[in-house]
């Protein structure tokens, strides 16, 4: 069980070294014992010189036999490259049999998104207490993260001279100061209603 004891100290090495928490510790070591489990269950003694390329990709099938997603069995290869990495510099082992597994693709999903009633219900929700200066403020502020689809910080940074309310467009400084234009004017929107929306912003 020479594999067992490194990878207790692989976990303290996480902890003490590289600064991990805990958690994010333990959670290496419940990933990578499901190799030795799968080691175990095929009667492959638990040595380093054991874990060859051939065994760990049976592993990875055998992962996949099980349901466990891709993300998953990515987030393992991953503990275990970590992990081999660690016996190499320890000269525990001269061979990495990681080096040659290719990480599974994992299905990209569309982000999830609001629907109409949604995003009025979310303007709606902003409006609360909208006699005041902030509700304004927080209304418009909405108004232009939903109609222009700036990042969070774009919005933040964002100030009134950006707003050129008679052309119905808005200035963005992006990433490495780039700048950009954006319509601003929506069927919903019209210069005057921004502008009273955009006093707030002033106050």
């Amino acid at each position: 069980m020479v594999m067992q004891t490194y990878l207790e100290d692989f976990v303290v090495y996480l902890e003490a070294e590289r600064g991990y928490s805990p958690a994010t510790a333990s959670a290496y070591r419940y990933d990578l014992r499901d190799l030795l489990a799968f080691m175990t269950q095929h009667d492959i003694p638990i040595e380093p010189q054991n874990a060859t390329t051939a065994v760990i990709r049976k592993w990875i099938v055998d992962m996949f036999s099980r349901n466990l997603s891709a993300a998953s069995i990515a987030r393992r290869i991953y503990a275990l490259r970590s992990f081999w990495k660690y016996l190499l510099s320890c000269e525990y082992v001269s061979e990495d049999p990681v080096a040659r597994i290719s990480i599974p693709k994992q299905e990209r999903k569309l982000p999830k998104h609001l629907g109409p009633e949604d995003l009025q219900k979310l303007l709606e929700a902003s409006k609360v207490g909208h006699y005041m200066a902030t509700g304004w403020r927080n209304y418009a502020m909405m108004c232009v993260l939903i109609y222009t689809g700036v990042r969070r910080a774009e919005l933040i940074n964002l100030r009134l001279g950006d707003l050129g309310l008679s052309e119905a467009t808005i200035i963005v400084r992006g990433k490495g100061g780039k700048t950009r234009v954006l319509p601003l004017q929506t069927a919903e929107q019209s210069e005057g209603g921004w502008r009273s929306k955009t006093k707030a912003l002033t106050r």
